[in-house]
């Protein structure tokens, strides 16, 4: 049953993921050639195709990839001392995971196995301790090997959430 579950999402994130990446690539800058060197180090094979679009105001930061786009968010509600070099070096491995997987739709099936693996464990199979929804998924998030491999590469820490 979860992977059904896991599937479908998967397949229905992909044109949403498809219309995010595909406005970044319009708006968004190409990496420097430093940042090039820098995604070569962590495993992006096509650093050229990808680029970057940074949005907001503030010190905090936030990320994500949509395949070859990475929107950045500077946030002044959160708390949080990365950098936008941190954060771009973290969505940087996310592009070679999605390479290394296959694309849009294989990557996000096992980023959403990942998660919902853990969530599943302790709400769906009854084996674990649940913590409450948001929890669950922030504690699924943060133990999702493509989160622990991305933060390990990167450099990052683990974000702030109070559970």
């Amino acid at each position: 049953m979860k992977k059904i579950v896991v599937k479908g999402l998967a397949w229905v994130s992909v044109p949403f993921l498809w219309i995010g990446e595909t406005a970044v690539l319009l708006f968004g800058r190409k990496l420097t050639e430093e940042e090039c060197k820098t995604a070569k180090r962590l495993r992006v094979k096509s650093p050229e195709k990808v680029r970057v679009l940074c949005l907001g105001r503030g010190n905090a930061v936030g990320g994500v990839t949509l395949h070859r786009g990475i929107a950045l968010f500077r946030r002044r509600d959160i708390g949080g001392d990365h950098t936008l070099d941190a954060y771009l070096k973290h969505e940087l491995v996310h592009v070679g995971q999605y390479e290394r997987l296959g694309g849009r739709a294989a990557f996000l099936q096992e980023y959403y196995d990942q998660i919902f693996g853990y969530v599943w464990q302790v709400r769906g199979e009854g084996k674990g301790r649940s913590h409450g929804l948001s929890c669950d998924f922030f504690l699924g998030y943060i133990n999702a090997p493509l989160e622990i491999e991305a933060r390990k590469l990167s450099g990052t820490r683990i974000p702030r959430y109070d559970c």
